[in-house]
């Protein structure tokens, strides 16, 4: 199967939290692919930065709560964490230079991402589709119906 590429969005949707529950075919759907989940390394840093800010302003209870969440989770995706390798980070910089010429103005959060899935020949997993599409790379929003029938089309 194809490399699934995760973004801070979806990932984050499975923290524990304020998030809505997710449908339970939606989750069946997703459960369904979750071998071939990867994350890249700047989506733990995004989900760290956002527990330090939580942290920082006062959010103790819940930041502890998120951490722990965290570090439970870089156990279970350990082998598949995708490394900013020195392939990543080249088609990250031609990538955003691209993009930018074109008027567009990406995170470099999210052009890592979108390098990280154009490496691998993967498909991002992302709520912000808009975010990803002019990168050129396969995107896809999980929580949509007909997630899975999509994937294999």
């Amino acid at each position: 199967m194809t490399d699934l590429i995760l973004d801070t969005s979806v990932l984050s949707r499975f923290a524990p939290g304020k998030h809505p529950p997710i449908d339970g075919e939606i989750l069946a759907d997703l459960r369904a692919t979750e071998d071939d989940w990867r994350v890249p390394t700047i989506v733990v840093a995004e989900i760290a930065a956002g527990i330090a800010k939580l942290r920082r302003a006062g959010g103790e209870a819940r930041a502890a709560l998120l951490d722990a969440w965290l570090t439970e989770t870089i156990v279970v995706f350990a082998d598949r964490i995708l490394p900013l390798t020195t392939e990543i980070a080249v088609e990250t910089g031609r990538l955003h230079d691209d993009l930018r010429a074109r008027g567009r103005h990406p995170g470099l959060s999210d052009v890592v991402i979108a390098a990280s899935a154009a490496a691998s020949g993967g498909v991002v997993l992302t709520r912000n589709i808009r975010h990803f599409h002019p990168a050129g790379v396969r995107c896809l929003d999980p929580f949509e119906p007909g997630f899975l029938a999509a994937l294999r089309g």
